[in-house]
């Protein structure tokens, strides 16, 4: 049995044929009072915006920490790397400014971006 939220989820979907896949960047690496978990968390939530808006969020600083050790080098670059391959699936970035802040990790996906032309929104939020 379907209950009236997956029914109204599954209606959005069907509704958003031109949903558009949306590169999430935000900060991973802890800065400032803001801690590593903590940015996770709040790239969940601009995902979950994007969702809501009725386009696919990607963020691979989201997925890629599940199963790569962000604090082992190596690895972390190899995160980045992937992302920035996704980064080619998509036409839209967004880019999540808190307080003016953006890591370095951001200035290069937004660079590539850029190359690529990629559409950028850039979203600031102060705090």
């Amino acid at each position: 049995m379907i209950n009236i939220e997956n029914q109204i989820a599954h209606e959005i979907i069907k509704q958003r044929k031109d949903a558009e896949l949306i590169f999430v960047c935000s900060p991973l690496k802890a800065y400032g009072k803001y801690s590593f978990e903590y940015n996770i968390h709040l790239a969940q939530e601009y995902c979950r915006e994007v969702a809501i808006e009725g386009n696919l969020p990607l963020a691979p600083h989201v997925y890629f920490t599940n199963f790569l050790e962000d604090s082992i080098p190596y690895e972390r670059e190899l995160g980045f790397q992937l992302g920035l391959k996704l980064l080619k699936l998509c036409k839209t970035m967004n880019v999540y400014i808190r307080n003016g802040y953006k890591s370095q990790g951001m200035k290069n996906e937004i660079e590539l971006a850029g190359i690529l032309g990629i559409k950028i929104n850039e979203i600031y939020i102060q705090d």
